[in-house]
Formats: C-alpha cells, sequence, structure tokens
C-alpha cells in the first residue's frame, strides 16, 4: 500500500538507475530478464542505463521514479520505444515518468496499488505565460533586467516544448493528459491519474491494470496517498456517454 513515508524515500532518492549486467545478446530482446531503473531521472541515470544494454535492451522495465529531468526522460522513453519495451510500475511513475516513460512502452503494466501520476508538462498554463511574456518584452525591447534574468529559463522551456512536440508526435500520444488536472478547468491539485479508457482516449494503449484502476474505489484503497498529496489528488474516467468525468479524492478525517 502507499504509505507516506515510503513516499517520501522515493523523493528523496538520488539519480539512481539499476539494471542487469549486459550479458551475450540472443538477437532479440525478448525473454531477456526484467530491468529495473529506480530513483530520479536525470541525463547520467539514464545514459548508464542505456549503456549497459546497448542495442540489446530487456523485454521488460520496472520503473519506480518520482521523475525528473524532461529531455533525459524522453531519451529514455525514445529507447524504450525504439526497441518496443514493455513497462512494469511496481510502485510509483510521476511526473516525467509518466510523461515521458510510460507512454512510450509497447505494453504498459500497472501492479495492484501501484499509479501513475501526472502533474503537468511544459506547455502547462504558467510555462506558456512566461514564454509569451518572454516574447512579448522581447519583441518590445523592454524591461532588459527581466529578459537577461530569465534568458536561460525560456531558452531550457522553448528547447524542451520543442522536443516534447516531437516526441509525442513520434509515439502518437495527445500531450493533453498530462494537463488534465489543469485544463479547461483548474482543480487546484498536485497530481492526478486516470482510468485505462481515458488514457487510451489520449493515445496511451496496451494497458493492464486492475479493473477498477483510478476508481474511487482503488484510490481509496492506497493508504497514505491523501496525506501524500495533501488531499490534492484526483482521478478522471469516462461516464456512460464517454465524457470526461472528474474523481475528487476524498479528504481524510
Amino acid at each position: 500500500m502507499i504509505q507516506s513515508s515510503i513516499l517520501t524515500l522515493i523523493l528523496a532518492l538520488p539519480s539512481i538507475a539499476f539494471a542487469l549486467p549486459n550479458d551475450k545478446c540472443q538477437g532479440t530482446h525478448e525473454g531477456r530478464p526484467e530491468a529495473i531503473f529506480s530513483g530520479r531521472i536525470s541525463t547520467d541515470s539514464v545514459e548508464k542505463f542505456i549503456k549497459n544494454y546497448g542495442s540489446c535492451p530487456p523485454s521488460v522495465i520496472a520503473i519506480t521514479s518520482p521523475g525528473g529531468d524532461a529531455e533525459a526522460a524522453m531519451l529514455l522513453g525514445d529507447w524504450i520505444y525504439k526497441y518496443g519495451i514493455d513497462v512494469r510500475i511496481p510502485f510509483m511513475c510521476m511526473s516525467s515518468c509518466a510523461n515521458y516513460v510510460f507512454p512510450a512502452a509497447k505494453n504498459k503494466y500497472i501492479d495492484s496499488k501501484a499509479l501513475v501520476v501526472w502533474h503537468g508538462n511544459a506547455l502547462q498554463k504558467n510555462f506558456r505565460d512566461f514564454m509569451e511574456k518572454y516574447e512579448r518584452l522581447e519583441r518590445a525591447n523592454e524591461d532588459q533586467s527581466f529578459l537577461n534574468t530569465n534568458s536561460s529559463k525560456y531558452q531550457s522551456l522553448k528547447r524542451i516544448v520543442k522536443a516534447q512536440s516531437e516526441f509525442y508526435a513520434r509515439i502518437g500520444v495527445d500531450e493533453a493528459i498530462d494537463r488534465l488536472g489543469q485544463e479547461p478547468t483548474d482543480y487546484d491539485v498536485a497530481g492526478w491519474t486516470t482510468t485505462t479508457a481515458v488514457m487510451e482516449r489520449y493515445g496511451i494503449q496496451h494497458v493492464d491494470a486492475a479493473a477498477n484502476y483510478a476508481e474511487h474505489d482503488y484510490l481509496r484503497t492506497l493508504s497514505g496517498l491523501n496525506v501524500f498529496f495533501k488531499g490534492k489528488f484526483m482521478s478522471f474516467s469516462l461516464d456512460a456517454s464517454g465524457k470526461l468525468t472528474p474523481i475528487m479524492l476524498e479528504p481524510t478525517n
């Protein structure tokens, strides 16, 4: 079960990737042992993980991660997509893990009591507002102090937005799932998940999870979820007519 103390520990993990030794490749990754990636996603951890396997990847990667660097996560996601690797979520896949690693897998497995958690991406409203302000001031040649101070942030966001757009086009996923808790309605939550039906609507297919995954009764079994997200967690499902429906996590007494 999800315990807040364990979640805190996961979030505090350094950028560590664990992988099985790179044995002799037999020409296919099918049937190779499951690999394990645990901790924050960084350029260093991803590059080491990929280098360990080279062109002889595992058939499945079990990943537990609070997220991390977006570009590093896209690098891992592209590698997973290229080789048709499956991903299994034994516990928690958050942020850039949910955005770029999970949807890139050929088959996605969410274990019982596990969660895939989104909370935004490079196109979320506050980032768009920042980029629009920067570009407006740059065109008008105004507030040079703001431009100088935020130049690095702007260039980084611009690069990630472009890379993200190209990444989602490659894997055939609608990035709007990353922003469901914020737009078109801002639910003021720290994170959200969705049912497999909602995932499929946004292009995330071949997801194997509990029949009630992300529904009210599933979320209620996850001890510590409300505590960890400070009561600001939700889910999305589809009603009988196919309309996207919010599911708010009930506060605990």
